[in-house]
């Protein structure tokens, strides 16, 4: 189990060059787009335009911050997404464009390799205790408030903007209003 302080987090250009996002965990650790399995990131997406094209990839995402994101491509009307919508899940090797409705946002993404990891991402307010049963990998990105994660390998307090990875049952917990994105990644 441990903590990636939202500090440390390395800033890259996207893999189309149209904007940068905040790398949060990779595997395997050191991969970059042509070679990671599993790939955790928050993009600042500050004007309209193209996504990335990920071939047999499959991504999950959320809007963290700002007001909206419309996703056109995949069929059908734009897809709207919130910082109080559901994640949004769609194959990374469709050619999607976003339009931002008022201002810039920021989004998490979790991408994974479509042969070899499958993954689910959801938003959870930490109402009350949240048991989390290991499935290959978690991660738990603290999302507003205070986060803790428990489990048999010890306790972590994360503020706003941390990230807990663990292969273990957690525990997660928070103060009033604490929300957090739990993903899990597991081997097909």
């Amino acid at each position: 189990m441990r903590v990636l302080r939202a500090r440390d987090y390395v800033t890259r250009p996207w893999k189309n060059g149209g904007g940068t996002t905040r790398e949060i965990v990779t595997f395997p650790e050191g991969s970059n787009y042509d070679t990671f399995e599993w790939l955790v990131s928050a993009a600042h997406v500050g004007r309209d335009g193209p996504f990335s094209n990920f071939p047999g990839v499959d991504r999950s995402m959320v809007i963290l911050s700002g007001t909206a994101m419309a996703l056109h491509g995949l069929g059908g009307a734009p897809v709207v997404l919130t910082p109080v919508t559901a994640a949004y899940a769609f194959p990374g090797d469709v050619p999607v464009t976003a339009t931002l409705t008022d201002g810039p946002i920021e989004d998490l993404n979790l991408m994974t390799r479509r042969a070899m990891f499958a993954h689910s991402m959801r938003r959870v307010a930490l109402t009350q205790p949240v048991a989390v049963l290991a499935r290959g990998m978690t991660i738990v990105l603290a999302e507003h408030g205070a986060v803790r994660g428990k489990s048999s390998a010890g306790s972590v307090l994360m503020d706003a903007g941390d990230t807990l990875v663990c292969d273990k049952d957690v525990l997660l917990t928070g103060d009033a209003g604490s929300q957090a994105i739990l993903m899990q990644v597991w081997a097909r």
